[in-house]
């Protein structure tokens, strides 16, 4: 695929399963004109502990999913971002039972959603609004 051929590159619940989630995060990074949004498994949620430790450890699909912190993937992200990166946001969804309505600034939900927005590459015209 060219160079910024799409608006933004998603990824949901993916690389806790490839093995280079880096260089995929760096080709979404290539790809897309105005940002890359992940929503990953969250490393400190009880759902991540579970998958570590718990009866999800034991399975053959989520026992070998890799979590990821808040610090992990926004490191991932800047690395693969690098100079076109203006801007990294983040919330935290999917709360254990009683608390799901919640979408929140704190890293207990069983999920992260990150986006990070970019500068317009090089020799393309700036993205619209």
């Amino acid at each position: 695929m060219r160079a910024a051929a799409v608006d933004v590159a998603l990824f949901v619940t993916t690389p806790e399963f490839l093995e280079d989630p880096c260089t995929a995060l760096s080709e979404a990074v290539r790809i897309a004109r105005r940002g890359v949004a992940v929503v990953a498994l969250n490393r400190w949620s009880v759902g991540g502990l579970s998958r570590r430790w718990g009866p999800q450890a034991r399975r053959p699909l989520l026992g070998r999913a890799r979590d990821y912190s808040i610090a992990s993937l926004r490191a991932m992200l800047r690395a693969a971002a690098g100079e076109r990166l203006r801007e990294i946001r983040w919330a935290s969804t999917l709360f254990p039972d009683g608390l799901w309505k919640l979408r929140a600034q704190i890293p207990l939900g069983d999920v992260i959603g990150m986006a990070a927005l970019l500068a317009t590459p090089p020799g393309q015209p700036a993205a619209r609004s």
